[in-house]
C-alpha cells in the first residue's frame, strides 16, 4: 500500500516518519499478535516513491493464537506528578534539597495524624543530564519533577500544601509554573492487568439496535512461532579506518513505546551502510547497561532488516506499568 498526504498541508511523509511509526509500541516484530492474525514485520520494506509519498510492502500474516488477550484495569491507590522550576548555581543540588525538605515535613505531619508513609516517591531534575546514569552538577536551570503515590489522596495534598512556601522561603530562583509552589493534580491510578482467555470460551456477536447476531469466527489458532527466529540479520561489523565519535542520532532514527511494564526502543539506520556498525556496537547488553537505573528486567534485541532496524524490548522497565 501507499502512504501520502493532501498537498499543501503540514507534516512529512518519508522513510523515517513511516518507519518510526511502524516500530512504535511493538515487542517482537516477528509476532505482533492481533485477534485474527499474527503479523510479521521483519521483512517489511519502506520506499520513498516521491515527495511525501511512501510505499510499504513485504508484511506477512501468520496464523493467530487460540487465545484472546484481555486488558483489565484495577485501582492502584492515588498518584500525582508536579513540577517546579529552579534556576541559578547548584540547581540540581537545590532541587533535590527542596524535595527532601518538603517530603520530610509532609512525612512528619503524616506520622502526627497516624497516616502511613508514601508508597512511592520520585524526584528527577529534568535538564540536568542526557545520560540517565549520571548527573551534570554544573546545570544552572532544571525542572524538578516530583512523583508521589499513596493510598489516601489527602497525603498528597499535605505535600502540595507544604510545597507552597518553597517559592518564597527556599532557595532563590524557585517557582512553580503559573504560580508559586506545586499544583499537581491527584488522580486514582488504574493499573493494567493483562491475561489470556481461550477463544473457544467466547461467543462473538454483532448488535444492531435491539437485535443480536451470532458470528462464527475461527478459534483453533495455529500460530507455530515467531518469524524472528528465522530472520537473517545484516552481519555486524566493527568500524575500520579513521574513526570519529558522533552522537547516535547522526546514524539512526529512533522511536520508543510502552506496553504495560515493558518498553521498546527501536533504532532505524539512516543509511544502509550504517547498519553493520550499529549491530556491532548497539547490543542488548549495552542497552541494558545504559538504562540500568530504569530497566530492572532483561533486554532482548530483534532484527528488522527490511527497514534496517533494531528493536530492543526492555522488560520490567516502567515501575510496574
Amino acid at each position: 500500500f501507499t502512504i501520502t498526504k493532501p498537498p499543501n498541508t503540514d507534516g512529512i511523509v518519508s522513510f523515517g516518519s513511516v518507519a518510526e511509526q511502524l516500530v512504535y509500541e511493538i515487542q517482537d516484530p516477528g509476532a505482533y499478535h492481533c485477534p485474527d492474525v499474527a503479523c510479521d514485520f521483519t521483512s517489511v520494506k519502506i520506499e520513498e516513491v516521491s515527495k511525501d509519498k511512501v510505499r510499504v510492502s513485504g508484511g506477512r500474516g501468520l496464523p493467530p493464537t487460540d487465545s484472546y488477550k484481555v486488558c483489565c484495569t484495577i485501582p492502584d491507590n492515588f498518584a500525582a506528578i508536579s513540577m517546579m522550576l529552579i534556576v541559578g548555581h547548584d540547581a540540581v543540588a537545590k532541587a533535590r534539597r527542596t524535595h527532601e525538605t518538603i517530603l520530610g515535613r509532609a512525612r512528619k505531619i503524616l506520622q502526627e495524624i497516624n497516616m502511613e508513609d508514601f508508597i512511592e516517591t520520585r524526584a528527577e531534575a529534568l535538564g540536568a543530564h542526557f545520560d540517565p546514569n549520571r548527573d551534570e552538577r554544573d546545570a544552572t536551570e532544571v525542572v524538578l519533577k516530583i512523583g508521589l503515590k499513596h493510598k489516601d489522596k489527602r497525603a498528597i495534598g499535605i505535600y502540595n500544601r507544604e510545597a507552597v512556601c518553597a517559592g518564597v522561603s527556599f532557595a532563590q530562583g524557585t517557582t512553580g509554573f503559573g504560580a508559586t509552589g506545586v499544583s499537581g493534580k491527584t488522580s486514582e491510578v488504574l493499573r493494567v492487568f493483562s491475561l489470556l482467555v481461550p477463544k473457544s470460551s467466547q461467543t462473538c456477536e454483532v448488535v444492531v439496535g435491539d437485535k443480536r447476531f451470532s458470528v462464527e469466527v475461527p478459534t483453533q489458532g495455529g500460530f507455530a512461532g515467531s518469524a524472528s527466529s528465522s530472520v537473517r540479520p545484516v552481519p555486524a561489523q566493527a568500524p575500520v579506518g579513521e574513526l570519529e565519535r558522533v552522537p547516535l542520532l547522526k546514524l539512526c532514527y529512533a522511536r520508543s513505546g510502552d506496553k504495560g511494564n515493558c518498553a521498546n526502543v527501536a533504532l532505524i539506520a539512516r543509511k544502509p551502510e550504517y547498519m553493520p556498525v550499529l549491530r556491532h556496537i548497539v547490543t542488548a547488553d549495552l542497552v541494558k547497561k545504559y538504562f540500568a537505573r530504569r530497566v530492572k528486567g532483561s533486554v532482548e534485541r530483534f532484527d528488522m532488516p527490511g527497514i534496517r532496524a533494531l528493536n530492543f524490548l526492555c522488560q520490567d522497565a516502567l515501575g510496574g506499568g
